[in-house]
């Protein structure tokens, strides 16, 4: 058996990585679409989201090692990137400058794929 952070308390610490994005983008348009948003505030949101998720991934790792992720999260880090891309197409679609946007999606990538290779572990039992 696989000594494992609880669910809930992965819960609890993904809790503020979703909701502080989100207020953000209430604060910005007085509404909770974050497709709302011109270019400078979506890409500082985003970059809430994106850092504040990996945040609490590497301080999960950090705490208790092998980190085993429930479904939720690997669902909640793809939906994040399917968002950035997204409103990166919408930018390029519009011929907009999303530069940032892009960079910010590379890193993510690269951070999936490293924590992916050093914190996360598949449950084998």
């Amino acid at each position: 058996m696989h000594n494992k952070i609880p669910y809930y308390w992965l819960l609890i610490l993904f809790f503020p990585g979703g909701l502080l994005p989100l207020l953000y983008v209430n604060l910005v348009t007085a509404q909770w679409n974050p497709f709302a948003m011109n270019g400078q505030h979506f890409t500082w949101f985003y970059l809430l989201c994106t850092g504040g998720s990996y945040f609490i991934l590497l301080l999960a790792g950090y705490i208790h090692r092998p980190v085993i992720f429930p479904v939720f999260i690997r669902w909640w880090l793809a939906g994040i990137w399917v968002l950035g891309l997204a409103r990166w197409c919408q930018g390029m679609y519009h011929a907009k400058p999303v530069g940032y946007l892009l960079l910010i999606l590379l890193g993510q990538f690269l951070c999936w794929r490293l924590s992916k290779a050093s914190l996360i572990k598949k449950e084998t039992d």
